[in-house]
């Protein structure tokens, strides 16, 4: 396979992801594709991925739109924040949840970064972030 058929695949797949996420993490006025993909978006995929979801009072879809506008750069200069905010949610969730969580998470964070699981997530969802960024700004037919 040719890299320029590789990479509308990836493309292909990035906008068929994206329309995947729920229109509560990002209010319509903002479904602007350059406003509603970032690590924001990818923390809530990865959040959803191991059991957390929306609470009502939560805060949570701010905090993802917020973390969309930060963008890469933004959320690493905040990285502190965005842990302390996914620490008190934690806490709000009760162990029930947490204990849960965290049985869902050992399928896909790394062996060596389960002692900070958390910290590898929020890293995760920058990284992903950053990935699409560079997809985004590659030509359209490289």
């Amino acid at each position: 396979m040719r890299l320029d058929e590789h990479m509308h695949r990836v493309r292909r797949r990035h906008r068929q992801l994206m329309a995947e996420v729920p229109a509560s993490v990002v209010p319509a006025p903002e479904r602007d594709p350059q406003k509603t993909v970032g690590p924001g978006t990818h923390l809530t995929r990865l959040l959803m991925e191991i059991g957390f979801s929306y609470s009502s009072g939560c805060g949570c879809a701010s905090r993802t739109v917020q973390m969309n506008r930060w963008s890469v750069s933004g959320c690493r200069e905040h990285r502190e924040e965005i842990l302390s905010w996914l620490h008190e949610e934690a806490k709000a969730q009760g162990w029930a949840s947490i204990a849960m969580a965290a049985a869902k998470a050992l399928a896909i964070v790394p062996a060596e970064h389960w002692a900070s699981p958390v910290e590898w997530l929020v890293d995760e969802a920058i990284r992903r972030a950053e990935q699409d960024a560079a997809i985004d700004a590659a030509p359209e037919g490289s």
